[in-house]
């Protein structure tokens, strides 16, 4: 009787041996093989309908693939537990870990859509899929950020590492959410009254940027600066950055943009770790750059804050903090040139600031902002190129660099009013 019922579970042991592989083998090559043929398609995600537009494009054949990337996680649940009461938490952890890959991938996604759409040459569109492969590769890094740490038990509170200050976590179909009245802050208590908080639609539970502003600091400067910020990220205003690598990096650092009326506020700010911080002052702010003949200073400031924390340490080898960075060493090509002089005001200045006032020169040059009746007499001494054209011809190399489609700049001035359609 013992070796009949033997002789049964053999034969049907044997079964499944033969069944399982062929089905594993079916299950895991679809995912991410097919993909690269152009025929996944991202069912769950809004501006994917026409992906088929990748189906017979021989770019993508010699394209390193995303191994490691793109593997649907299936045993993620199928880890053992030394103690029953860790269960919970891991397998909480691991459902939180499960969303996010499916996040990082759709990004990938968006990112190469965007590649496909803009790049004009072969070597832009092979420079912008690297770029993809950079966001994805930061994007998986950030699964296990601070606040995704099995100590952090507050639910699927924001993962930006910052604890109970990094704001709601729904919140709705809103991506810039008001805080009137701020109870919680990074920051010294008292000197903020109320914060606006950016979101995107790839994930809404953690917040893009913050603006903070003070009991001196009207709402309608405050909520500007933050739509002149969501316009750097999201200049086509679809409610998701144009680069993921630089969004999650501003996710990361917990990007805020600190508006105050105290000119001494760098003196007494002492931003907390694990938050950068950018500072603007509500006398600097316009509501229309150039009227008036006055400079909207949101643009410069904002612009700032994404170097520092954004772009910057997204893409370090290019867009890097410093002078040894691709665009660093084409801002030093200018200085030479004698186009732009730093010492001018601010004579003894760190290479850092050298190269993101210099950097902020270009850009908004190229872009337009500067170009306005008095402003080129105005910054002249700093800066000789106002003008998108005389920009253009003196720094062609940097110029192009604006415009790899890869980073997604804005092509545009900010205006401060972010309209991404409502859902």
């Amino acid at each position: 009787m013992k070796l009949k019922n033997y002789n049964l579970l053999a034969a049907t042991l044997l079964g499944l041996l033969i069944l399982v592989p062929s089905r594993c083998v079916q299950a895991d090559a679809d995912p991410y093989s097919s993909w690269l043929a152009g025929e996944i398609r991202a069912q769950d995600d809004e501006g994917f309908e026409d992906d088929d537009q990748f189906e017979d494009d021989d770019r993508f054949e010699d394209d390193e693939e995303f191994d490691d990337d793109e593997r649907p996680d299936e045993d993620d649940d199928e880890e053992e537990f030394e103690d029953d009461e860790d269960r919970p938490k891991k397998k909480k952890k691991n459902k939180k870990n499960k969303k996010k890959k499916k996040r990082c991938r759709k990004q990938k996604r968006r990112c190469v859509r965007l590649c496909d759409e803009n790049a004009e040459t072969e070597a832009e569109f092979r420079q912008c899929r690297q770029d993809c492969k950079q966001s994805m590769r930061q994007c998986k890094q950030g699964l296990n950020s601070p606040g995704d740490s099995d100590d952090n038990d507050s639910g699927d509170n924001n993962s930006g590492g910052g604890g109970d200050f990094t704001g709601p976590t729904n919140p709705g179909t809103d991506l810039i959410v008001h805080e009137p009245q701020l109870t919680n802050s990074p920051y010294p208590a008292g000197l903020f009254v109320g914060r606006f908080i950016l979101y995107f639609k790839d994930d809404l539970t953690r917040p893009v940027m913050y603006v903070y502003y003070s009991s001196g600091v009207t709402v309608a400067k405050a909520l500007h600066a933050m739509g002149v910020g969501a316009q750097y990220l999201d200049p086509d205003e679809d409610g998701y950055g144009n680069d993921p690598a630089t969004v999650e990096m501003m996710r990361r650092n917990n990007a805020s943009l600190v508006m105050h009326t105290d000119r001494n506020l760098d003196n007494t700010l002492n931003p907390p770790d694990g938050v950068g911080t950018q500072p603007l002052y509500e006398d600097e702010t316009e509501l229309v750059n150039g009227q008036n003949g006055r400079f909207d200073y949101a643009i410069e400031e904002v612009y700032h804050l994404l170097t520092d924390y954004g772009f910057g340490p997204a893409h370090p080898t290019v867009w890097g903090v410093g002078l040894s960075s691709q665009a660093g060493q084409l801002v030093q090509k200018l200085r030479n040139q004698g186009h732009y002089r730093p010492e001018a005001n601010e004579p003894n200045l760190d290479n850092e600031t050298i190269y993101t006032e210099g950097l902020y020169w270009a850009f908004t040059s190229k872009i337009g902002a500067q170009n306005f009746s008095g402003r080129p007499a105005e910054i002249q001494a700093e800066w000789k190129l106002p003008t998108p054209a005389g920009f253009a011809a003196a720094a062609p190399e940097l110029n192009a660099l604006f415009d790899n489609p890869a980073y997604g700049f804005i092509k545009v001035v900010p205006d401060g009013v972010y309209n991404p359609p409502s859902e």
